[in-house]
């Protein structure tokens, strides 16, 4: 069960039921600016307790997102996925006047910045 936030796109990738230990996959894909803050699945036991998945495979990039995998248990997951944005440091140490200006077309980013 997905609940896709304003910020991101999460799709699901259907695997075979009929091998040993099948596996499921989805892929989260944050919108440009956001980065992955977290991802967590769980699914509840007959008894309704719930148990937090492991993933087998996370993507390396959260600025960019990608697959996660795990064991598919007998009972429906859930996925919660967070995302935040993506905060900038910028230190300088300029000596008088100077005009700097900071560009990052892949991640939206565009500002001038004036010392005097």
């Amino acid at each position: 069960m997905y609940n896709t936030p304003d910020n991101a796109a999460i799709a699901r990738r259907k695997n075979s039921r009929k091998r040993i230990n099948p596996f499921t996959t989805f892929t989260v894909t944050p919108d440009e600016g956001y980065q992955i803050a977290s991802v967590q699945a769980y699914y509840m036991d007959p008894d309704t307790t719930f148990h937090e998945i492991t993933f087998i495979g996370v993507p390396d990039d959260l600025q960019v997102g990608g697959e996660y995998a795990f064991v598919m248990p007998a009972s429906e997951v859930f996925v919660e996925v967070a995302f935040e944005e993506i905060a900038y440091d910028v230190t300088l140490d300029l000596t008088g006047e100077a005009t700097i200006k900071l560009n990052d077309i892949d991640n939206g980013f565009d500002a001038i910045i004036t010392v005097q």
